[in-house]
């Protein structure tokens, strides 16, 4: 166990809310969170590069407050000293009496060692999954690493190309919600672990942060922010050629039918979805 270890720990999956979900906590008063958001303790690299870029920028802050100041020391030791867990606990020994946590995508990837390790050592944290529509869910994905110049907005135009990608483990690996789900709930006991929809934050973004605060400790917590901030509202993102959104939902058909029965809600409105989709082609090819 790390001793004042994260309140909450957010495993995924990538671009399915998970920036919302920080900032909700950021601004939620009995709250702090760590000012770079992806710590990847458990799985990936904590100092990556643009984790440390992020400590860069921190560092020239002039506005920081005493403990966004200490947090900076911390995690700058740590990428000196290495990967261990020194400076995770050090990161959360400045909480003191607040709730905290760890928002980090890529724990969707972790395997059963690594998520092992994260329940031994964080046995009681709160652990969420945010979950979206698996093929918009990549496909987002898939357009922030345009935005980034890790792929081309080419790549997205062909279906062959996009097929290519997403057969790549880094996309495999956080595609499969269901996977996801499996291997950490069977790990978390005791009824701490839940999921969420990003469909239903955009539907009612207040009901789901009141869930989401209760669940974390923050039952009634006032937040300084709209329910509904999204910080990334307007970025480009391409739109889907028909064979290649064909493409994605035959890959995915499995994992949309499974999805339906393992977590009910809106991934029934999935497997509506997807029905429609492939009567229309009349190709149901079951990829996933």
């Amino acid at each position: 166990m790390i001793p004042g270890g994260p309140d909450v720990i957010c495993i995924g999956m990538e671009k399915a809310g998970t920036g919302w979900l920080y900032d909700q906590l950021a601004h939620a008063d009995g709250a702090w969170m760590p000012p770079i958001k992806e710590l990847n303790r458990f799985c990936g690299n904590p100092f990556s590069a643009f984790n440390l870029q992020r400590l860069e920028e921190l560092k020239r802050r002039q506005d920081l407050s005493p403990r966004d100041r200490a947090f900076v020391r911390v995690f700058d030791d740590g990428a000196r000293g290495g990967k261990d867990d020194a400076w995770y606990r050090g990161t959360f020994a400045l909480k003191g009496s607040l709730v905290s946590g760890d928002v980090s995508p890529n724990y969707a990837m972790a395997d059963a060692r690594e998520i092992d390790a994260a329940v031994r050592e964080c046995p009681d944290a709160r652990y969420v999954l945010m979950l979206r529509h698996p093929v918009r869910r990549l496909w987002s994905a898939l357009c922030m690493r345009v935005r980034k110049s890790q792929l081309s907005a080419a790549d997205l135009a062909d279906a062959s190309r996009v097929a290519a990608i997403v057969a790549r483990p880094e996309h495999t690996e956080r595609s499969y919600a269901t996977r996801i789900w499996d291997k950490w709930s069977a790990a978390v006991k005791g009824g701490g672990i839940r999921y969420w929809f990003l469909e239903d934050v955009a539907r009612d973004p207040v009901r789901i942060r009141d869930e989401i605060m209760a669940f974390a400790g923050l039952r009634g917590a006032a937040v300084g922010i709209p329910p509904d901030y999204n910080r990334k509202k307007g970025q480009w993102h391409a739109d889907m050629r028909a064979e290649v959104r064909l493409h994605l939902y035959e890959r995915f058909a499995d994992e949309i039918r499974r999805a339906a029965e393992l977590f009910g809600g809106q991934a029934t409105a999935w497997r509506d979805e997807l029905d429609a989709v492939l009567g229309t082609s009349g190709i149901d090819r079951r990829r996933s």
